[in-house]
This record gives structure tokens, C-alpha cells and sequence, in this order.
């Protein structure tokens, strides 16, 4: 004969006194026992079976409540009281459908900015101990040397013409130099100076590139700290030209990657003579976003480095300055740029120089502060500062969850709580048609 489960509780009113307390205790007693079935309790059987059918509809209407008091969904808390259908429904439905149109609003706007393309920029540092050391192109600013200008009779008239100092060509004509070769004052050791700077005639003048694209791979130099560095001493010759002191005196100093030889006008540092320079390098790595991103503010840059890049180009007769101003020649997207702190001191003072002269111990019989630039150049810091820029936004960012992760938490949370309560009851269900009793029994605390 099969039997049935009874839990029964019993409260007990006596007043009891725990140790160290004051006050008395009430107690609820919960029993278990077996009893057999039989016809004769079958009314008791089904007495307790509604008794627990209540208890389990009561306990789940109570979850329930308190989730509707509990929820955090809008409206959600309201749809319970006696206010549902009064004056509060209408000013609810209002309030959610403008909510909705915000919602709606706010996300055709991030739509919107998305296909503006925002790019957001990181930057990193990265260490290094060994670095390539940048090609160094050095140009003399004084464009009107004697030994390029031909000896034409209508050519120096058209130079003598061009400037309201032309009296003084008769007296420079005849002058002499006794200018020092550029090779005999090079700090490279066991090197010729024609198998490290390679010349070049832009119109800025004569100019000298040290490390550039004409080296071979293995040929080229690297910097190991501050004590790589690239000493010149660099005589202008400004005695040999035409009206030197009326035009700029000085050099220009690029620094560009070993691969990249930039125009001298746009770029590089002006150095003026008579003074010990020193340029202390730092260097920075970009790499920006190609079309239809803007990675220059109003202007797209050209992705060389992808597989298979090909460019059209156009071809010039004459390449002249007018030419390259008006080239809408862009920026690659991966590019190298160096930055200079540079710092000057005077070579000698006039007082030396000119004591130097009267002792006949001066290398050069022209004055050392209009023709002598000492120039050092070398790493502030192997450390390379990485730019990258990336995406600000995706279509994925707008309509993930991660816009709002506590909010998608809470409402899948309250989900599972509110699924919970039917699967609950049909657990129960479940184990009542396996004949297994499941009434509750709640027990207060001891």
C-alpha cells in the first residue's frame, strides 16, 4: 500500500529565555511524517492537497508582486495598483511613446555620426635599444655661388641688375678664397666624404644627404643611444657668392626616414652661422585610417603599404615651384616624422677671432661667424611614440548591449526572475505526478 508525506507545523506560545538575552523567544516547530494511504484517509489526502495547491498559489502570486514593485522596467511597477486605470495610465502611454521617439531620435543621430566617420587617435611608447638613424640632408641656403653662375657677360649684368647693391660686383669679382674643403673637417673616421653625403641641386641651393635612399641596406647607420651622433662642420662660403650678406645666410636641415628624401622648402630647420648647434631628435610612428576616413581633418590619406597598391601619375614636362604648390599630392597613411629641440652657442666671441687672426693661428682667413656652422645631431630618446588611429564608432556599437551594460543586466536579470515563477510551479507539477509531495513548510528563525 502506498503512503503519502505529511509536513505539519506547530506553533509554540511558551516563552522561553536564551542565555544573555532580556526578552522571550517564540519557537515554530515543523514535523514530518509517513503515513500509509488508504480509503479511509483519502479525504485527509485531498484536505492537504488543496491546502498545498493554496500555499503554492500564494507564494507564487507573491513573487509576482514583488517583482511588479521591484522592476525597474518603466511602467512595469504600475500596471499592479488601482492606478491602472485611472488618470496616471494615459500620462504613463504619453511619457513612454515620448521616450520611444527620444530613443528612436537619439539612435538615427549615432547613425548618423557613424557615417561622418569619427576616428578616435592612441598613442603608445615603445621601448627600444637599437634605432635607425633618420637621413640627414643639409642645404646652403646662399643660392648665388660664383662657381655655378656661367661667365657670361649678359648673365652677371641680369644678376647685377636684380639688386640695387650690383657696385658691389666689381669689387667681389676679383676676390680670392682660401676656404677649407668640406671633407677635411668630417668627425667620420676612415671614410671618404663621397661614400656618406651624396649632393643634390634643388633650388634651395647645394645640398648634402648623409644616410639617405643612396646607401645600400647594410650600409646604413644605427643609433645605440645619445653617443650616436652625426657631427658636421660646415663652411658656407659665403665669400664666394654674389650679394651674401643681402640674402639669407645659413643652412637648412631635413630629417626625414632612410627611405624618404623630402623637398627642401617644405620642411626642415633653419641653422644660422657662426654658432655650435645641437639637435636633439625625437622620433614618432603614425598610422592613420584610409578613405573614406578623414585622417587629416579635411583630407584623406593613400594607403601605400596595401597589397597590390597602384597610383596614377601624372606626368610633367618641366617640374617647377608653381608645379609643386599646386600638386594635390596626399599623405601616406603610414609615415615617420622626426621632432627637433635645438639649442645654439656662438663658436668664439669677436674678440677671439680676432686675436686669432693677428696670431696667425686661425684656420680660416675669412671670419668664422659669417662661414662656420658646428652642428651635432643625434637621439634625445630611443623611445618611439606610436600614433594610431582607429574607428570611434561601428553600427555594432550602437545596437549592442554595450552601450549600457547595467541596464541590459537588470532586464535580463527580472527576465529570469519573472520566468522563474511558471517554471517553478511546473517543477512542482512535475513532481507531484511522480508522486513525490512538495508542499512547502516555512520555518521563522530559531
Amino acid at each position: 500500500m502506498s503512503g503519502v508525506t505529511f509536513q505539519m507545523s506547530q506553533y509554540d506560545s511558551s516563552r522561553t529565555y536564551l542565555q544573555d538575552t532580556l526578552y522571550p523567544l517564540q519557537r515554530e516547530v515543523s514535523v514530518q511524517v509517513d503515513m500509509p494511504f488508504s480509503e479511509s484517509n483519502r479525504l485527509m489526502q485531498g484536505k492537504q492537497q488543496s491546502q498545498c495547491d493554496l500555499n503554492e498559489e500564494q507564494q507564487a502570486k507573491g513573487m509576482l508582486e514583488y517583482y511588479l514593485q521591484s522592476a525597474t522596467i518603466h511602467g512595469i511597477s504600475q500596471t499592479s495598483g488601482p492606478q491602472h486605470y485611472s488618470l496616471r495610465r494615459p500620462i504613463w502611454l504619453i511619457l513612454l511613446s515620448v521616450m520611444t521617439i527620444g530613443l528612436i531620435w537619439a539612435v538615427c543621430g549615432q547613425i548618423n555620426n557613424l557615417y561622418e566617420y569619427p576616428i578616435k587617435t592612441v598613442t603608445q611608447v615603445t621601448l627600444n635599444t637599437v634605432l635607425p638613424f633618420p637621413a640627414v640632408t643639409i642645404c646652403n641656403l646662399n643660392q648665388f655661388m660664383r662657381d655655378r653662375v656661367p661667365d657670361i657677360p649678359i648673365v652677371v649684368k641680369v644678376i647685377q641688375y636684380q639688386s640695387e647693391y650690383f657696385q658691389l660686383v666689381a669689387r667681389m669679382k676679383n676676390q680670392s678664397d682660401n676656404m677649407l674643403d668640406l671633407a677635411n673637417l668630417t668627425d667620420v673616421p676612415g671614410e671618404e666624404l663621397q661614400r656618406i653625403l651624396f649632393d643634390a641641386a634643388p633650388s634651395n641651393g647645394i645640398c648634402y644627404t648623409f644616410n639617405g635612399p643612396d646607401l645600400k641596406p647594410e650600409q646604413r647607420y644605427k643609433a645605440v643611444g645619445p653617443i650616436s651622433l652625426l657631427r658636421t662642420q660646415v663652411i658656407l662660403g659665403n665669400n664666394r657668392s654674389y650679394y651674401a650678406r643681402f640674402s639669407y645666410a645659413g643652412i637648412k636641415v631635413l630629417v626625414t626616414h632612410q627611405d624618404v628624401i623630402q623637398h627642401p622648402q617644405f620642411g626642415g630647420w633653419f641653422i644660422r652661422p657662426g654658432v655650435a648647434a645641437s639637435m636633439a631628435l625625437s622620433r614618432s610612428d603614425s598610422k592613420c585610417l584610409p578613405k573614406p576616413f578623414k585622417a587629416f581633418t579635411n583630407d584623406y590619406c593613400e594607403d601605400t603599404k596595401v597589397d597590390g597598391y597602384r597610383n596614377r601619375l601624372t606626368l610633367y614636362t618641366q617640374i617647377e615651384v608653381e608645379d609643386l604648390l599646386q600638386c594635390s599630392c596626399p599623405r601616406e597613411c603610414e609615415y615617420i616624422d622626426y621632432s627637433a629641440d635645438i639649442s645654439y652657442a656662438n663658436i668664439v666671441s669677436q674678440f677671439v677671432e680676432t686675436q686669432a687672426v693677428k696670431d696667425g693661428i686661425l684656420l680660416l682667413n675669412n671670419s668664422l661667424r659669417e662661414n662656420l656652422i658646428d652642428l651635432s645631431i643625434f637621439y634625445k630618446s630611443l623611445n618611439v611614440v606610436e600614433i594610431v588611429q582607429e574607428p570611434a564608432m561601428s553600427l555594432a556599437s550602437i545596437i549592442d548591449s554595450r552601450g549600457c551594460p547595467d541596464c541590459a543586466a537588470k532586464d535580463q536579470l527580472e527576465s529570469d526572475y519573472a520566468t522563474g515563477i511558471p517554471q517553478d510551479r511546473d517543477d512542482r507539477a512535475r513532481k507531484r505526478k511522480m508522486g513525490v509531495q512538495a508542499c512547502p513548510a516555512f520555518l521563522s528563525d530559531p
